[in-house]
């Protein structure tokens, strides 16, 4: 393509307007709450005890586990059916708060009967192991695999572009955290489900949730016990993963391993969150200004980037420091994840030229968006990496430009906040 010499004026003439002669704009900003999709959390009966005395600041994340027959109520001619009121309650009482979900389907719960739907309980051939009383699954069973798969696929269609839902966990075992632990002998296809279903299901779901991030265990990297052998051909697929023993040192080297097989830098691209242990005095101490073995827990969320740790019982503990334990459950949230900082923010009247820098400890995994005076970037801040910056020039003719961070994934009472000293 030939250029005339008034284009090539021309064109040089636009680059020239917004590429220089930009003007400082003066930009103060503060974070005062724990940003959405980071932070502690508790699960969601807590809040809702608490009622409007509960400092919803301190937290943007509920979490509840989902009992499978909650959900899955039948199957007619062959179609599974399904019954949301339980789920769409929780989601519903918690984006009321101003926070976002995780929730985790479980089958199996140690002292209460598994939750397998009732239809697949009475179907011939279906026999759930029995050990001490407590009851295991049967992964032998066809028509359980098949609900598995449905139930997983029916949840990523009605949730997937749900703002309500911030994460979503999977797994098998008790709790779905991957172990059997204290049961029978692990029976791959029996009892826990045979390598092959855990390909085939974790490949579908984590194709399915393409804007949710999806949470493993990271014992699904145990190499000992080897309740996924097929944890080489699974690694590489995108799902965050939990650690629900984490700030515990009694179980760090164990952790560490299985956090070293799913790959150190792997919370670039996907979360890592879990739960602060109940070992020894973790718990009562967790939020101490030395946590309870000589770490503040923000450096042991630095050291490995974490997200979200639930921290459920902090509600009935005492710190040793000077604030209140709500305030210092919301200062120890703001550690957790992302954090935008405005390091540079300029006009030239027609454009404006900003300059976010990541200074959290991970990065946001959906995507955000710097909005200007009204106008939204299309340059996403979804995955910009802790310690790094991004310029972004947002066309929109003002000499006095405003500032926010947007996102479609955040709910109608839920911002982004950010810091800026200019």
């Amino acid at each position: 393509m030939k250029l005339t010499l008034s284009c090539i004026v021309f064109l040089v003439g636009v680059y020239f307007v917004q590429c220089t002669n930009y003007a400082n704009v003066p930009l103060k900003s503060q974070i005062n709450q724990v940003n959405p999709m980071i932070g502690l959390v508790f699960w969601d009966d807590v809040p809702e005890y608490y009622g409007s005395s509960f400092p919803y600041t301190a937290l943007s994340m509920e979490y509840f586990y989902l009992p499978v027959n909650k959900l899955v109520v039948g199957r007619t001619n062959g179609v599974i059916q399904y019954n949301w009121t339980f789920i769409e309650n929780k989601l519903t009482r918690i984006a009321s708060r101003g926070h976002q979900a995780i929730f985790r389907p479980y089958y199996e719960y140690p002292g209460l009967p598994t939750a397998v739907p009732a239809f697949l309980k009475s179907i011939l051939g279906y026999q759930g192991q029995v050990f001490n009383g407590e009851e295991f699954m049967d992964w032998r069973s066809p028509d359980l695999q098949a609900m598995h798969l449905d139930m997983f696929t029916k949840l990523a269609q009605r949730y997937d572009n749900d703002n309500r839902v911030a994460f979503v966990e999977s797994g098998f075992g008790f709790w779905s955290e991957y172990h059997i632990s204290d049961g029978p002998d692990m029976v791959l296809g029996y009892n826990f489900p045979s390598g092959d279903f855990q390909q085939k299901s974790i490949t579908l779901i984590t194709s399915l949730f393409k804007n949710t991030p999806v949470l493993y265990s990271i014992d699904i990297a145990d190499i000992y016990d080897g309740q996924c052998p097929v944890f080489n051909s699974i690694k590489n697929l995108p799902f965050g993963s939990f650690d629900d023993s984490a700030f515990a040192k009694d179980s760090q080297d164990w952790n560490d391993g299985n956090k070293q097989r799913l790959g150190w830098t792997r919370y670039q691209t996907q979360p890592l969150g879990g739960e602060i242990a109940y070992e020894d005095n973790v718990q009562q101490h967790a939020l101490d200004i030395n946590g309870p073995e000589g770490t503040p827990l923000p450096t042991y969320v630095a050291n490995y980037h974490y997200t979200f740790l639930i921290a459920n019982d902090q509600v009935n503990y005492k710190y040793n420091g000077p604030l209140t334990q709500f305030q210092r459950i919301q200062q120890v949230g703001q550690t957790f994840g992302y954090k935008f900082t405005i390091t540079s923010f300029q006009t030239n009247g027609t454009h404006t030229q900003v300059v976010v820098k990541n200074t959290g400890v991970a990065p946001a995994y959906k995507d955000m968006y710097l909005q200007v005076s009204g106008v939204q970037s299309t340059v996403s801040l979804k995955r910009l990496q802790p310690g790094n910056s991004s310029t972004v020039v947002v066309q929109v003719s003002t000499n006095a430009p405003t500032l926010k961070i947007v996102s479609p994934w955040i709910t109608s009472k839920q911002t982004i906040q950010y810091e800026a000293n200019l």
